[in-house]
């Protein structure tokens, strides 16, 4: 892939990041079993937001989706992170994604698993990879995207004080088949700037080794 020079295969990128919270690191060979469980914990819990559950239907489903996400990682074609806590235990996933290199747009990504809900992971999570894109990345945009029925989902870029642009009705087909709503959150470097948890997300990314 080359943006009139660029390569977005050549870019430093953190290997881990890590907050209070939550540890972001790629995926890597091995890590299917866990992926696996965390999915089947409560199937019901993920199902109604997310369109891949069913694509996870045994641990090797899950160590070929972790497999092909490390190769992602890789090329910067999708940076899919795994979200674990200090002591390795998986947690859920998040990651930049729909990245478009030669405007530095991204979406972010996120789900956990039930047990690993309302701990603040994600908000975390988001917080770190948010300082990502406007740091490292030089990001000009950063989009979440979710259903507005998922108030869990929608209760993060608004408590991180991203700009609700949008509502956009019978936008994606849910995994029951229903046409379903999307709202759209942004952010952009100047309004991230202003965020007061920006600094300490930053400083954590600016201190993290890259890979290379």
């Amino acid at each position: 892939m080359t943006l009139h020079g660029f390569h977005p295969e050549l870019l430093a990128l953190p290997a881990r990041l890590a907050g209070e919270r939550v540890v972001i690191t790629p995926f890597r060979r091995g890590d299917g079993p866990a992926i696996y469980e965390a999915v089947d914990e409560d199937r019901n819990h993920l199902y109604p937001w997310l369109p891949w559950v069913d694509h996870h239907a045994s641990p090797d489903d899950s160590e070929a989706f972790a497999r092909r996400a490390a190769g992602m990682w890789l090329t910067r074609e999708d940076l899919i992170v795994a979200l674990r806590d200090h002591d390795g235990h998986f947690l859920g996933g998040s990651g930049l994604h729909r990245i478009d290199w030669e405007r530095r747009a991204f979406e972010i990504g996120y789900w956990l698993r039930k047990s690993a809900t309302r701990r603040g992971i994600v908000t975390e999570a988001v917080q770190l990879l948010t300082a990502l894109c406007f740091g490292r990345l030089e990001g000009s945009r950063v989009e979440i995207r979710c259903d507005p029925d998922n108030r869990p989902s929608s209760a993060i870029p608004e408590r991180l004080g991203f700009l609700r642009e949008g509502h956009f009705r019978n936008q994606i087909k849910a995994p029951d088949g229903e046409l379903r709503d999307t709202l759209v959150y942004a952010l952009t470097p100047v309004s991230f700037s202003d965020l007061p948890w920006a600094p300490a997300a930053l400083a954590v990314v600016d201190a993290a080794d890259a890979d290379g």
